[in-house]
């Protein structure tokens, strides 16, 4: 049994991953490094005091920092540019030099009097003298190093590689004397090893080693290399240790765990002392303080650091238990006259004492503090009385009143002070996440990405030597590279084909604390390609994205500002939250901000989808997030999908429906669980990400390689053909669904890409089908059969079955095809049921003003064939050739203006009127063919009524002439001499509403509406029609239980609930291809000879009214 020890002090310090301590040599500060590339100094002393207390000194060397070592005032860093670098342990820390370069990443590093071991991912060992700065060379392990350290007499060095394998280095000769095989499992790098095996040598005498493994540390004996023992913690089974430090005596050793458990041991009695609890993941790291033997000084895989203290308090647990027993059964031996003399033995303590000392800071560890009440009141002789056993003990009477009200006061205000800072603790724990740019990497870095996307990278470089930003396209055919100084220290960057936008946060403001936002617009004509604007004194830029023609700036007001390019304010609009991030996508804008806490230490998030085009929000909602995680990532992919990515490496998309759903799992992309795939694009169902080693963003040099990851959903049996089978086809119809919603939204989708990820569909579904029948699982075949969406692949899953002689399975197909197809009839009958009720309704507004009129006949000797009065009325191109055209070319003709030649007209009507009666001659010369047609007009009304109407002539018919039709008549146009009266045999066609216009727009205000009215009900029956045809595979997808006619139902409810803007988009596309056709018409009826006017009607109603 373990005694547990105080609670540890923890405080986050570096970013997640691997990272070191050590002391210095007075052991009065501590020096952590981490994954963020910074070591940071800690006065011991300010820690014990106050455990928020901050580093008196950070220096950066890096994006990551592996090891530190201290040799008295040289302090020695283990920097990402594969040198070990030494630094001045001073008030400035400044650097000196450069005492070792490696061609791999430098993974650890001791010091051991005058020597420095350092080891490399290169499987070099290089070990350098700080006195005389001359270095030696160990080569022969086959893996990157894990750890290696000198012994304190300077004759032996001990490595420990991803081999697998122990080395012992004879330091003069630089040759191996002796292999240990089996230390560890063997692995390629060393975040990818089950333990990072940090050995200590017992200090002073080096007489044995020490090398954490699995469930134990091992020790070996110097000289004989041989193993002396292992030491064990019978509480922690399955655990791996990872590093281990002695005491400054030699005498006990502790050792750290994958359990976040620190185990202390003597080494003599190979007992367990002590047993404490990190409170986190891993320790990766950990050493004794080498003055002050009662702390310890540790780091955990999160970048925490933490500090024990007065580890060797209060006795063992085997000492306390013989203690305590020897007591006891001297007690009980004694008789009863010689207990007082006993009971004098045990300290008294009072209640409130014990009480309050239980949950002090500073209750000593293992101590046994037993109640001398307690015990006396069991071995009181009025035992027997239950009344005196169940009051409470009667506390000792105060010694003094003064005193003890002052001890009261004392201790009731150490209990606010414990509750206040737990309190504190509580929130700082729960601080909200920082907001960030997508793609870029920590700001505190001196070299890091600003933005990485599928664009380009931006790269920023702010050191002593320089202080600049570069850009870099992945296309050299969109830009060049640019290279920009960074003279107001830009901190955020957002990159697009067309711009680059840059910001200054409230860190980076400039001395008059103003924040600015500078755009660089790549496709500007003129010489203003740059433009700079200020933000007002108490507001600062946090955010930035630029897409399209627009540029958005979210600002520490919770403004969201919008730009032009070319630099003109546009709309202000105000977020419920501090934003956490933005992207964009053509006239989208995605916005992810902090809505209030949730429960634990988790925070509740929201989004806004807007429409900056349209300056309205489309969404607004949660936005999902794995349990006590943070946002990396979020962006849109080439196709328009919106895709997020948290701290787990859980990658969701927004589909169509706005649901989130889970497409990736990127830590099981990974080889470590200490790797991260950095995203920086979506491109179909692929992830374009960096492998991150060890850290969870890439460092800026080596320019980092790319990958494509595909997508996995995250189903279940994926190492069974069904499970890949299932996973594949949803993931291909999500991809698919989503490109249909785009699509109707507006966006230009490739439609050949589109009807090859249809086809994968349906090939897909047929595998699934076949698999299922050769597995004889017939149900699971019939399940599939109800998610084929078309008849034809129907039928081919009709005959597979047929072939597989599944017959039952084969009728039970054939019965959901034949039902499928009569649904798709009745669909097809109320699609064209509602088409035919539009224009019906559209066709009884416009007979008011349009009313169908018979046709009187003319001659081939008439004059020349009208269509309207000067003003009001057309020349109908459509009119056969006759004596009105001259040279090709049709002459205009006045029929109110009196006839010059002779009273002897040669005019006359040989037709017959549509009631069987002769036509009269029209011999007089106030006659005109006008009224000729318009005497035939009247015998047509009173033949039928129902085709006539009065429309009342405008002022310029009344004052042409005398010889004008009177008020209450009206002229036709030669299209309606075309037209018979709607008979039994043609009343269908005047029913439908077919247009006797042509297309020709009616030059008179009333008419003009009515027939806009009439044009747009034909456009939007066009246009359901197409709407309809184009998404009825989809639906029938979606939802598989639905038969053809609901589901051409729901399109229509869909169609009709489209916002105006796209549904107006779909009816000009009608509008566009019904002109075609109609003009297409209109060629034809122009060619048409003169003598097929007196051919019947139904030959030019269908010329002249075609529908598309």
């Amino acid at each position: 049994m373990t005694t547990e020890g105080r609670k540890a002090i923890v405080k986050k310090c570096h970013g997640s991953g691997l990272s070191d301590v050590c002391h210095d040599a007075s052991g009065e500060m501590m020096i952590t490094c981490g994954n963020d590339g910074f070591v940071k100094v800690f006065p011991i002393k300010s820690i014990i005091e106050d455990e928020k207390c901050e580093p008196s000194t950070s220096i950066s060397c890096g994006t990551k920092v592996a090891s530190v070592a201290v040799s008295g005032n040289d302090l020695f860093v283990a920097a990402d540019n594969y040198m070990v670098e030494k630094y001045a342990i001073n008030e400035d820390f400044q650097l000196q030099s450069t005492v070792l370069r490696f061609t791999g990443d430098v993974t650890y590093m001791s010091v051991c009097n005058s020597w420095l071991a350092a080891g490399s991912s290169d499987f070099e060992i290089k070990v350098y003298n700080i006195e005389t700065k001359k270095q030696k060379i160990l080569l022969g392990h086959q893996a990157p190093i894990l750890s290696a350290q000198v012994c304190p007499l300077d004759t032996f060095v001990v490595s420990v590689s991803c081999d697998g394998k122990a080395k012992i280095w004879m330091l003069d000769t630089q040759k191996c004397v002796e292999t240990l095989d089996d230390i560890v499992a063997k692995s390629n790098d060393v975040c990818n090893s089950s333990s990072y095996c940090r050995l200590a040598w017992r200090p002073s005498t080096g007489e044995d080693f020490a090398i954490p493994g699995e469930n134990g540390v091992k020790l070996f004996a110097r000289d004989t290399w041989q193993q002396l023992f292992e030491l064990r913690c019978e509480k922690e089974t399955d655990v791996i240790f990872h590093c281990v430090t002695f005491s400054p005596c030699g005498r006990f050793l502790c050792a750290g765990s994958s359990t976040s458990k620190i185990i202390c041991w003597d080494v003599e009695t190979q007992q367990v002392m002590k047993s404490f609890n990190a409170n986190g993941p891993a320790v990766c790291s950990i050493e004794w303080n080498p003055i002050n033997d009662d702390q310890i000084a540790f780091t955990t895989m999160e970048g925490n650091i933490g500090f024990l203290c007065k580890i060797m308090d209060g006795n063992t647990e085997d000492e306390n238990t013989d203690n305590k027993k020897s007591k006891m059964d001297e007690l009980f031996d004694k008789s009863d006259d010689d207990i007082d003399d006993v009971m004098i033995d045990f300290p008294v303590t009072a209640v409130d004492d014990v009480t309050n000392n239980q949950d002090a800071p500073d209750a000593e560890v293992g101590q046994v503090r037993p109640s001398t009440q307690k015990k006396s009141r069991l071995l009181d002789d009025d035992m027997d009385s239950d009344d005196d056993l169940m009051m409470p003990p009667t506390p000792p009477p105060p010694s003094g009143g003064a005193m003890e009200s002052g001890a009261v006061a004392a201790d009731t205000t150490g209990n606010i002070e414990q509750q206040q800072r737990i309190a504190a603790e509580i929130l700082e724990e729960e601080k909200p996440q920082e907001p960030f740019q997508p793609g870029a990497t920590p700001a505190t870095l001196p070299h890091r990405f600003m933005t990485y996307n599928g664009v380009g990278i931006v790269r920023c470089y702010n050191d002593d030597i320089d202080q600049a930003i570069d850009v870099d396209f992945h296309e050299t055919s969109v830009h060049h590279s640019i290279h920009i100084p960074n003279t107001y220290g830009y901190t955020m960057a957002s990159l697009s084909t067309q711009a680059l936008v840059l910001a200054t946060g409230e860190d980076n403001s400039d001395e008059d604390g103003i924040s600015r936002v500078s755009c660089h617009n790549f496709t500007t004509f003129d010489n203003n390609k740059e433009w700079t604007v200020k933000l007002p004194k108490d507001e600062f830029a946090t955010n930035i994205t630029t897409e399209g023609e627009w540029i958005a700036v979210f600002t520490s007001l919770r403004y969201i500002r919008f730009f032009s390019l070319g630099g003109v304010q546009k709309e202000i609009i105000c977020c419920p939250g501090d934003v956490i991030t933005m992207t964009s996508f053509t006239d989208q804008l995605f916005i992810a901000y902090h809505a209030g806490r949730g429960h634990g230490n988790e925070h509740l998030m929201n989004y806004l989808l807007v429409n900056v085009d349209e300056g309205e929000i489309v969404r607004k909602d949660h936005l999902a997030l794995s349990p006590s995680t943070n946002l990396e990532w979020a962006g849109y992919s080439t196709e328009g999908s919106l895709f997020t990515q948290d701290s787990d490496g859980i990658v969701r998309m927004l589909n169509r429906k706005f649901m989130w759903k889970t497409v990736a799992h990127t830590m099981d992309m990974v080889p470590s669980s200490g790797d991260f795939l950095f995203i920086i694009g979506v491109h179909g169902d692929q992830l374009r990400a960096i492998l991150c080693r060890g850290s969870t963003f890439p460092p800026t040099l080596p320019k980092p390689i790319q990958q494509m990851e595909k997508m996995k959903l995250p189903y279940l049996e994926m190492k069974t053909d069904k499970g890949k089978f299932e996973e594949e086809y949803w993931r291909k119809s999500l991809l698919l669904s989503n490109q249909n919603y785009l699509q109707e939204s507006g966006y230009d989708i490739d439609e050949n890409a589109m009807n090859k990820m249809k086809t994968e569909l349906r090939q897909k579904l047929m595998m699934m089908f076949a698999h299922a029948c050769q597995n004889d699982k017939d149900t699971q075949a019939l399940d599939i059969a109800r998610m084929i969406p078309d008849v034809s692949t129907l039928n081919l899953a009709v005959k597979y079955a047929s072939r597989t002689r599944k017959m039952a399975l084969a009728e039970k197909i054939s019965e959901i095809a034949a039902e499928k197809m009569r649904s798709e009839e009745r669909l097809q009958e109320e699609e064209d049921d509602v088409i035919e009720d539009i224009s019906r309704s559209e066709s009884q507004e416009s007979s008011q003003h349009y009313r169908i009129r018979p046709s009187a006949r003319l001659s081939r000797n008439s004059q020349d064939f009208i269509s309207a009065t000067p003003d009001d009325l057309q020349l109908d191109e459509t009119a056969p050739s006759g004596g009105g055209v001259v040279g090709g070319k049709r002459r205009s003709f006045n029929p109110f203006k009196k006839s010059s030649r002779n009273k002897t007209s040669s005019v006359t009507s040989h037709e017959e009127s549509p009631g069987g009666g002769d036509a009269t001659p029209s011999g007089d010369s106030n006659k005109t063919v006008l009224d000729s047609i318009q005497r035939s007009g009247f015998e047509a009304k009173k033949s039928d009524k129902k085709s006539a109407t009065s429309v009342t002539p405008t002022a310029n018919q009344q004052n042409s002439s005398k010889t004008a039709a009177k008020p209450g008549k009206t002229q036709r146009s030669l299209m309606n001499l075309f037209k018979k009266t709607p008979t039994s045999a043609n009343a269908k066609t005047a029913v439908n509403g077919k247009s006797a216009t042509n297309g020709k727009t009616p030059a008179n205000g009333n008419d003009k509406k009515t027939y806009n009215k009439q044009e747009t009900a034909k456009h939007r029956a066009i246009a359901l029609k197409k709407f309809i045809r184009k998404n009825l595979p989809e639906v029938s997808e979606e939802f598989p239980e639905n038969d053809e006619a609901e589901n051409r139902k729901i399109l229509i409810q869909k169609f009709r609930k489209l916002q105006p803007q796209i549904k107006q988009r779909l009816m000009e596309e009608a509008a566009a291809t019904s002109s075609g056709s109609e003009n297409s018409a209109t060629k034809r009826a122009a060619n048409c000879d003169a003598s097929d006017v007196s051919e019947p009607a139904s030959k030019e109603q269908k010329l002249f009214t075609e529908d598309d």
